[in-house]
């Protein structure tokens, strides 16, 4: 009669439960996020770039133009700290039909575009560098704020240019187009702290892993 063979069983010690091997990092992933933030930075940078020309044609080219047709007198979208009802009644005899008629132009075209892309990308950008939930709503208050009073100021000065004004007018226009201003200045404020920020945290991080590699 064979004899029973008695199964032993395998104890583990209590220091082998420990032992798991380390998750292995798929170098595909990480090769698909990095490229993906790379494609995601270089849309980020094309646009930014793109609404600096576009400021710098709207409020210089532009309104150059506009104001060579008013006597050399600048047009209410550059006066960053506001203006008076004396200067609108200035501008108002100084500027004919054809000049108002292209400001407005200028306010539906490259007007209307400059806002939206700059708070389009600023958004964007704000997004791809700020982690915290709060604090990108607290960054993204001044680009949305910016394109909503831009337009509306746009509009308020074309009025100005109606069959008649009075003081309210210029003061709502006025007013408008200083905080369009102060918005603007906060918004690429934020942008570059930030930005100068994230750079010099990349930076240190950086030299810290080229240091412990050379270490090694």
């Amino acid at each position: 009669m064979a004899k029973k063979i008695r199964k032993s069983k395998e104890y583990r010690k209590p220091s082998q439960y420990g032992q798991r091997p380390a998750p292995t990092v798929n170098p595909t992933t990480e090769r698909t996020e990095a490229k993906a933030q790379s494609n995601a930075m270089i849309l980020v940078s094309a646009g930014l770039v793109t609404s600096i020309l576009l400021f710098v044609y709207y409020h210089f080219w532009t309104m150059g133009q506009l104001a060579d047709l008013a006597n050399g007198l600048p047009m209410p979208d550059q006066r960053a700290f506001g203006f008076t009802l004396e200067e609108v009644n200035d501008l108002r005899l100084a500027m004919d039909a054809d000049a108002t008629g292209q400001l407005a132009y200028v306010h539906r075209t490259v007007g209307l575009f400059f806002p939206l892309l700059f708070g389009f990308f600023s958004l964007l950008t704000l997004g791809q560098w700020v982690t915290k939930r709060r604090n990108r709503w607290l960054a993204w208050t001044a680009p949305m704020l910016f394109v909503i009073v831009d337009l509306w100021s746009n509009q308020a000065i074309d009025a100005l240019f109606g069959t008649d004004i009075d003081a309210s007018a210029v003061a709502l226009a006025s007013t408008l187009t200083v905080i369009r201003w102060l918005l603007l200045a906060i918004t690429t404020l934020s942008i570059l702290v930030i930005g100068v920020r994230r750079f010099i945290r990349t930076f240190k991080r950086k030299m810290t892993e080229a240091q412990e590699q050379n270490d090694a």
